[in-house]
Parts: structure tokens; C-alpha cells; sequence
């Protein structure tokens, strides 16, 4: 037995529907042995190690990550000063050895966003940590300070320092994120990255991560996942990529500038008006820039200087306390940005989901359920070309458009609409809601309220109209089983 064979028996069941790999240029990957069609499960896999993941506030569970501060009360507390949502959880995930780590800590602790998990995988004799490849990092970079900081902390109990560096790369680049935590599933993690994948992940209710497709696989595909939000741009997603997980993606998608045709990362050319000038020489360590009407090519120092400037101003607004304030500020920068990007452009759709969320918190009014309804309709569109098939991202999103819709709905009851629009829009709302129900059926993290309001809908609704909406969908997204029915 080979040690591709070897890992393999280890990570996955006997029963399974690809095979462990070497693929050129991307390490080890997952091979499909059999057509696997829409919605089907390629594998559920148990995490190996959960913990805290990114909570500012620090009102989480210091085992699997999960919990809110409304829930600080319930919370199990240990005698090393950890916290716990339960004590089964407690008990699956903090270890006697851990626990007495933790206590010889001084207070006031650091934050365990840096540290807990990964002394969780350093005092954890699961073999299955072992198999995982470590975040490559760029020659000369050296350490970053939260390594550092790892290492400064954990060296001091007797862990080696190659040791604790090992264990945090591997887990910065193969845990997933799981609600406000992270978790490790070895077998998961074997899957390799595209911009364009054709499997997805989530979180189901056993608390098993679950990869399924998002389109139909052939015998002899890659199975792959996106590491990365699929509105990101392409400068973005390189730079994300390089620096969370350690290589340039060379997937289609990142060698089309045009980004699949939706211009989202380019830019408006300054020698020709309908001209966009769009990232190329994806191939290389630095992006050049070309237009795409008149063959312009800009100084490529002078571009990226100017799209970090604008990037950086937007996540500067993100920051804004004041909501009016905050609102008027990205009104302004969708604005001013409208003669350097189309509508498209993933700083654009960034702003206006930020000024939805926004807008969410007025009282509606005509104009405001109008400006939601169009950035959001406008992020779907591209995710139809960005994020095809089975996509957990437009689940999110058409569950805003239902929200917007059914506001629109109840705002127009004063007969603001003629009769055929307002059956127009009702179909869109239902058609939006049970969409999105069936996109994030059975997702531990999705939004409670999807499931209550489709099975509202669903009871209010005459089976031949239930199964009209069921048949769009499964037409939409090419299932083929009438197994996988989740309205």
C-alpha cells in the first residue's frame, strides 16, 4: 500500500465516490470514480478538532466556537477559566491536559482566537492532523505577529517551536469556518480550491461537515471548493488567498479578466469611454492591466496603487458607528465610484449589500425597498454567472430578496401597484423563499426563519401550486432525483 492509499483508508470509508490523488501543481486532491448529479452527498465528515474562531466580543464557546452573548448565562464554565455552551461539549472538546495548559495562564488571557485550537491539535493524538499540508509561506516573509504571539505563548509549556508552527499553518489552511468557530475535517480538507468549484460545504444538524454537489460531476473530475467569497475580485481573491492559504489560484475563472463576462474586477478605461481595462498575465507573480476595447495597458503600480486606495476607503466605512452617517458615506461612495466601475464591479455590489443591511433598519419607504430590491437583485445576477449550481452563498441572498419583496408587498397593499404586477410580485416572493429553503435545506447555520416561513407558505398553498414552484427549481438547477425534494 502506497502512501496516497495509506491516507486515504485512514480519512474515508470504504463505500466512496472518488479517489485520493496527486494533482499536478495543487498537492493532493479528490478524483470523482462515478457520475455524482446535483445535490448528491460526496461525504460527511466529523470535525477531528473544533474552537473559536473570529468573535471580537469574545461571547463564545471556547469548545466548538458556537453561542451568542443573550446566551452568556447557560454557559458552562470551567474551573481554567474556559467557557462552554454545554457540558457534553465541554466534554467532547477540552481535554484534562488542555485543561491544565490553560489554567497556568496568567489572567488576563490572551485571546484564544490565536492559540486554543491550536493547542487543541498539539495535545490531540489524532493521526488524521498529521496528513494535512501546512499554509505555504512566501520565501523570506518570515512569521506573522499572531504566530509570534502563538509561539511565545505556547513555547512556555514545553511544545517545540517547529511543533506549534506546524500544527497553526496546518490548521490556518484546512479548518472551516463553522458558524463563529472553526472546525477540522481531515477528509474535507483534502478537497483542493477553484473560483469555480463544483461541490459546496455546510454544516448539518449532527454537526457533521457536509460535501455535496453543486453541479453535475463526471468520473475522472477534480472535485473542488471555493476557499474564498465568490464576490471577491480577482486582485482580492489572489491577494486573500496568497496570504490565508498560502498559494495564486490559476483556476478558469482567475485566468479570464473579464471574470466570466462580468467585468467585476475591471475597471473603466481613461482613453476610451466604453472600454474596460481588465487584470491580465494571471500566470505571473504581478498583475498587468489591459483595455478591452482599445488595447490600453496602464501602469500596473499605478492601478493597484488606486484599487487598494478605494478598497481600503470602503472597509474604512465598514468601521463607521453612526448608521446615518455610515449610510450617507456609502451612498457617497457608490456615487463617486460610478465613473471608475460598472455596476457590476465587486466594490460596488459590496457597497450596496452594506447599504441594504442598512436600509433594513429604516422605515420602509417606496424609494428605500427600491434601492434594496436593485442591489440585491443585482448581486444575484452575477452570482448566476459567478457562483453557478447549487450555490449556499444565493441562499443568503435570495432569503434578502423574499424579505425585500414581502416589505414591498405589505408597503404596496394602498393599491400602488395594478393587479398583474402584484401577482408578479407574490410569485417572485414565494418563488425566492422556497429557493432559498431548498439551497440551504438542512444547513445547521442557515437563518431559522427560512424553514418557518416556506412551511407557512407551503400550508397556505394548493399542492399543484407547491409543485409548480418545485418543478422551476429542479429545472433551474437540473436535478434529476425526485428523491432530493426539500420544499
Amino acid at each position: 500500500m502506497n502512501d496516497l492509499d495509506k491516507v486515504e483508508s485512514i480519512l474515508f470509508s470504504q463505500e466512496k465516490r472518488f479517489r485520493l490523488v496527486d494533482i499536478p501543481g495543487a498537492g493532493r486532491g479528490l478524483i470523482s470514480t462515478s457520475l455524482i448529479q446535483p445535490g448528491d452527498i460526496i461525504l460527511r465528515d466529523k470535525p477531528v478538532i473544533l474552537g473559536p474562531g473570529v468573535a471580537e466580543d469574545g461571547t463564545y464557546c471556547s469548545g466548538c466556537g458556537d453561542i451568542s452573548g443573550s446566551n452568556l448565562n447557560l454557559m458552562e464554565n470551567c474551573s481554567c477559566g474556559l467557557r462552554f455552551c454545554s457540558v457534553s461539549c465541554k466534554q467532547s472538546w477540552h481535554t484534562e491536559e488542555e485543561c491544565r495548559i490553560v489554567s497556568s495562564i496568567p489572567e488576563p488571557k490572551p485571546n484564544q482566537n490565536y492559540w486554543l485550537i491550536t493547542l487543541r491539535g498539539l495535545v490531540s493524538e489524532d493521526p488524521r492532523i498529521g496528513f494535512l499540508q501546512e499554509l505555504t509561506v512566501q520565501e523570506g516573509a518570515g512569521r506573522s505577529k499572531e504566530e509570534d504571539e502563538v509561539v511565545k505563548l505556547l513555547s512556555s509549556f514545553g511544545f517545540k517551536e517547529k511543533s506549534i508552527l506546524t500544527v497553526y499553518r496546518q490548521l490556518t489552511a484546512n479548518t472551516f469556518r463553522r458558524g463563529r468557530g472553526r472546525g477540522l475535517c481531515a477528509g474535507v480538507a483534502m478537497v483542493n480550491h477553484s473560483c469555480s468549484p463544483n461541490s459546496r460545504v455546510w454544516w448539518d444538524e449532527s454537526g457533521s461537515l457536509v460535501l455535496s454537489a453543486r453541479v453535475k460531476i463526471t468520473p475522472g473530475d477534480e472535485i473542488t471548493l471555493t476557499y474564498c467569497s465568490p464576490l471577491l475580485g480577482q486582485p482580492s481573491r489572489r491577494n486573500k488567498l496568497l496570504q490565508s492559504k498560502g498559494f495564486i489560484c490559476r483556476c478558469p475563472r482567475c485566468q479570464d479578466g473579464t471574470e466570466l463576462g462580468t467585468y467585476m474586477s475591471s475597471i473603466r478605461c481613461t482613453k476610451c469611454k466604453p472600454g474596460l481595462i481588465c487584470p491580465v498575465g494571471l500566470d505571473e507573480d504581478k498583475l498587468g492591466w489591459i483595455c478591452s476595447s482599445c488595447g490600453f495597458k496602464p501602469n500596473p503600480e499605478k492601478v493597484s496603487g488606486l484599487l487598494k486606495k478605494v478598497e481600503d476607503e470602503l472597509y474604512g466605512l465598514e468601521k463607521e458607528k453612526d448608521p446615518g452617517r455610515k449610510l450617507l458615506l456609502i451612498q457617497q461612495y457608490i456615487e463617486k465610484n460610478k465613473k471608475l466601475f460598472s455596476s457590476d464591479h465587486f466594490l460596488q455590489l459590496r457597497a450596496g449589500d452594506l447599504m441594504v443591511g442598512l436600509m433594513n433598519k429604516l422605515a420602509p419607504s417606496t424609494s428605500c425597498i427600491q434601492t434594496k430590491e436593485y442591489y440585491t437583485r443585482q448581486t444575484l445576477k452575477v452570482l448566476e454567472t459567478l457562483d453557478p449550481g447549487l450555490s449556499r452563498f444565493k441562499g443568503f441572498q435570495l432569503f434578502k430578496l423574499y424579505q425585500i419583496l414581502f416589505e414591498k408587498i405589505v408597503h404596496s397593499a394602498q393599491g400602488s401597484l395594478k393587479a398583474e404586477e402584484q401577482f408578479q410580485l407574490v410569485q417572485d416572493m414565494q418563488t425566492s423563499l422556497l429557493e432559498s429553503k431548498f439551497l440551504l435545506s438542512g444547513d445547521r447555520f442557515a437563518p431559522p426563519e427560512i424553514v418557518e416561513n416556506a412551511n407557512l407558505l407551503v400550508r397556505a398553498l394548493n399542492q399543484e401550486q407547491v409543485e409548480q414552484i418545485q418543478d422551476k427549481i429542479n429545472q433551474k438547477y437540473k436535478i434529476v432525483k425526485s428523491v432530493y425534494q426539500c420544499i
